[in-house]
């Protein structure tokens, strides 16, 4: 049986900083020290699943600081980042994002998250609504360059109706930018 439990990056240990980032395999990030890490994610929250030998199965990353501007309105909500299982087809994944899911509610905080089209099946199975192919419409700047979310669709992890209008009703006539 799995155990879940959150933490913020100060509470977490080197070898779980380092299995997260191995977990993740971001080139640029593996090379950061605890220090680093710590100051990179320090709006984070880290909510993970342990084995019965404290070893790290699934994790995932609540991102606090995700803002995005709708038209005139900005909104800082969480966003949930980063989820990998290290042990596949085990059912940790479904059952840390049944956790956050559960977490997140009894807390009533809103969480969005985003996928690629290959992991939809995934989402959909864990009863995760989706609004399909509207990550297109979420932009980034750069340099003073707008460019799309890479990822294909958006995850209402936890939205509030009112919340989720904005995102369903996202288009190329009105698209949002991410603000951080």
């Amino acid at each position: 049986m799995a155990h879940y439990l959150i933490k913020k990056p100060d509470e977490l240990t080197v070898s779980e900083i380092k299995c997260i980032l191995e977990a993740w395999s971001v080139s640029e990030w593996l090379q950061l020290d605890a220090d680093g890490f710590r100051k990179q994610f320090r709006h984070s929250e880290f909510h993970l699943l342990r084995d019965d030998t404290q070893k790290i199965v699934c994790l995932t990353r609540i991102n606090r600081n995700f803002t995005v501007q709708f038209v005139n309105t900005t909104y800082t909500i969480p966003e949930l980042v980063g989820l990998v299982s290290l042990q596949e087809r085990k059912g940790y994944a479904k059952q840390l994002l049944n956790e956050v899911v559960a977490n997140l509610n009894s807390r009533n905080l809103e969480c969005v998250g985003f996928c690629a089209k290959d992991v939809r099946t995934f989402y959909e199975k864990s009863g995760i609504p989706i609004y399909y192919n509207q990550a297109k419409f979420l932009m980034e700047k750069e340099n003073d360059v707008s460019d799309p979310v890479t990822d294909d669709d958006i995850l209402a992890v936890c939205l509030s109706a009112e919340t989720a209008v904005l995102f369903q009703n996202l288009s190329s006539a009105s698209p949002a930018y991410i603000v951080n």
